[in-house]
């Protein structure tokens, strides 16, 4: 399998799906931890929250893939 060349957006691209996954790691442990104090729609908004974070991880990672396709 060739290796692709990653350019510096496609490894900006992925830094940033990094940085939105440590982001919704930390969100998911404090609501583990907070869960029994919080109302149910902070919790609903919460893990909305997560959701969104997690979205934009997938379009970023799947961004940098293709632009390290595009240039391999």
């Amino acid at each position: 399998m060739p290796k692709a060349n990653i350019t510096s957006v496609g490894s900006s691209r992925f830094n940033t799906g990094m940085q939105g996954l440590h982001q919704a790691c930390a969100l998911l442990i404090a609501l583990e931890h907070g869960s029994t104090e919080m109302e149910g729609d902070d919790v609903t908004a919460a893990i909305a929250g997560i959701n969104n974070i997690v979205r934009g991880v997938s379009q970023d990672m799947d961004q940098a893939m293709l632009e390290g396709a595009n240039n391999a």
